[in-house]
């Protein structure tokens, strides 16, 4: 300091609080000759605690280098570092973003060095729906139906990507030629596994060399099992026949069943009733006509365009009745086709007797 005023304030010793200043413009406020604040273009505490209320347990101090805590209730509860934000709280801890707008975005992001977005956390306040970007561009969303998109905005089935609904269900859409679902597994075991509740129903597993298609059939689940069955008169009424599937447009004839057909003789093979149909209200549809999802007021529909929720190109029906097709397992034939050969050796044995 240059040319020194120094002014005691309360001071019992000779040494006691002072206010020194000099030509610089700068004041000093010392104690037992230890600078505790400096004002002049900046103010310094000289890493003291600033204290902001009454009873001293809110305040502001940067005891550790490059670092401000903020003390609220007598502890730290938010810290200021060069490469972090703490936040400690003594039950759940919240970061409150506020929009300015209705219509605004809050949203966490996150910068390069360079200062250029390249992910962020987004929540859309007008739209209600959150969503996510990585390489600065959307890459999931969370609708307001609680429904989960992966790499697409929209539920149509034409875009690729993946749609998680709320409800359990999904779907994949993939352009390309690929696979829609790939699993890898490392050593054996189930690569998917079924049940109800709690009970065991099946699994697609594998045992180190094939993968094996597995449904419940162990002892413990069955009753009244029977061994006299007659297969042969069951096997003669099914009706084997060859067609062309309707959406081939080579007409190339295959063997097989008509789902119908086989129910009468082994239920349990076929899924459905025939002829039956379903009917659906309140359907939003993607451009190919599949659909997106049921149950949605025309009204919101609407808003839904407009926000994203649906494609622009969605279409909106009251009311449709839809086929819903049989399907046929060809395992659980098996039994009767066994079943059926054992009662032929039983008789060609007899006859060679």
């Amino acid at each position: 300091m240059g040319d020194i005023m120094t002014c005691k304030i309360n001071a019992d010793t000779s040494d006691g609080l002072k206010i020194v200043s000099d030509t610089s413009g700068e004041i000093e406020i010392q104690d037992n000759g230890t600078t505790r604040l400096t004002v002049g273009d900046t103010i310094d505490i000289q890493g003291t605690e600033l204290v902001l209320d009454a009873d001293a347990d809110t305040s502001m101090h940067a005891s550790t280098d490059d670092q401000i805590d903020f003390k609220l209730g007598g502890s730290d509860r938010v810290v200021l570092s060069t490469t972090k934000i703490k936040l400690n709280s003594s039950g759940n801890a919240e970061l409150e973003l506020k929009a300015g707008a209705t219509d605004s975005d809050n949203s966490l992001k996150y910068m390069n060095s360079a200062g250029s977005r390249r992910g962020f956390i987004s929540y859309d306040t007008d739209n209600e729906f959150m969503f996510i970007g990585v390489n600065n561009a959307e890459k999931m969303r969370i609708q307001t139906t609680g429904n989960v998109l992966l790499g697409k905005t929209s539920e149509s089935y034409g875009t690729d990507g993946w749609c998680i609904k709320q409800n359990g269900r999904m779907h994949s859409s993939v352009s390309v030629s690929d696979d829609n679902i790939a699993l890898d597994k490392d050593g054996n075991g189930n690569f998917i596994y079924f049940s109800t509740a709690t009970t065991q129903r099946g699994q697609i597993s594998y045992d180190g060399t094939n993968v094996l298609y597995g449904s419940s059939s162990d002892y413990r689940l069955k009753e009244n099992v029977d061994y006299s069955f007659d297969a042969t008169t069951r096997l003669k009424q099914l009706k084997p026949c060859r067609f062309n599937w309707i959406s081939d447009d080579t007409n190339t004839a295959i063997d097989g069943f008509l789902a119908h057909e086989v129910s009468d003789v082994v239920a349990n093979a076929v899924y459905g009733t025939k002829d039956a149909t379903k009917t659906t209200t309140k359907i939003v549809k993607d451009k190919d006509g599949a659909v997106i999802e049921a149950d949605i007021e025309e009204a919101d529909w609407t808003a839904g365009k407009s926000s994203g929720l649906y494609p622009s190109d969605s279409t909106w029906t009251a009311s449709e009745s839809k086929e819903e097709y049989q399907t046929l397992d060809p395992s659980k034939l098996v039994p009767l086709l066994v079943k059926t050969i054992q009662e032929l050796e039983a008789r060609i044995t007899a006859l060679e007797s």
